[in-house]
């Protein structure tokens, strides 16, 4: 941090842990979890005792920013952008959408921004629009014919080949 403090650029650092450590049979010993491995299956306190990490996010710019609370890593990028005062078709605005609608998006949970868990939601075929194209449109990106990226990653059409 020091040493970003002194640059003239402007500079992001973001610290989080993807999962709790490892600690064999501690957290059954201790009462902290009923098995070793986090319940992907459990209701919303125990969720977000046993996958919340912490996170810390330091800008040269802005100092420390502690704003984030709860939130899913898909939404890592669309935070530290916004930060950086970055905007994007995709993170900054389509993301931002479903963000302003959801803190997390886990395949079993879904947690609103009023703090409202919807469980097995994925169970309900008349699910949220809004959800729906999200997952859409991360599938297409990963697995499908990628059509979404003219609209949502234009950066993306100037590198592609050409047919």
């Amino acid at each position: 941090m020091n040493w970003a403090n002194k640059r003239w650029r402007p500079t992001v650092l973001v610290f989080f842990g993807d999962h709790l450590p490892p600690l064999g049979q501690a957290y059954v010993a201790t009462g902290y979890m009923r098995n070793r491995v986090a319940d992907r299956r459990a209701p919303l306190s125990d969720m977000l005792k046993q996958h919340e990490t912490p996170l810390a996010i330091w800008s040269n710019r802005t100092g420390s920013d502690f704003g984030a609370g709860t939130i899913s890593p898909v939404f890592l990028p669309l935070h530290v952008l916004e930060l950086a005062g970055i905007s994007h078709p995709y993170y900054t605005d389509f993301l931002g959408s479903v963000r302003d609608q959801y803190k997390v998006i886990d395949r079993h949970i879904l947690l609103s921004s009023d703090n409202s868990a919807k469980e097995d939601w994925k169970r309900n075929p008349h699910s949220d629009t809004l959800i729906r194209n999200f997952r859409l449109l991360q599938y297409d990106m990963m697995f499908g014919e990628q059509h979404g990226r003219q609209k949502f990653f234009p950066e993306m059409n100037a590198r592609a080949p050409a047919m």
